[in-house]
């Protein structure tokens, strides 16, 4: 839900860890469920707040790279993230 996403996006502690997993080289499963994460946060929060969470723990890196996927449904969920990400007013 919108509020679940605005509270969990909004947690430094937690978005430090997520990210973290992004960059995890020995779980495949884990790194790629951990940036769909993040992409769920700002996908469904739609939120600057979090946006500018994300971008601050330094999650915008591993959308991009999420981006770029053999899997078309993370290649989705990663651009529809980029591009609320680009259109929110983060300020």
């Amino acid at each position: 839900s919108e509020e679940a996403t605005l509270v969990l996006g909004r947690d430094p502690v937690l978005l430090a860890r997520v990210v973290e997993w992004c960059g995890a080289r020995d779980h495949a499963g884990v790194r790629g469920e951990a940036c769909r994460l993040l992409a769920a946060l700002i996908r469904h929060s739609r939120s600057p707040e979090v946006v500018r969470a994300v971008v601050h723990v330094g999650g915008v890196q591993h959308l991009i790279s999420m981006a770029t996927s053999e899997h078309v449904i993370m290649q989705n969920e990663a651009l529809v993230a980029l591009t609320i990400a680009c259109a929110a007013d983060v300020g």
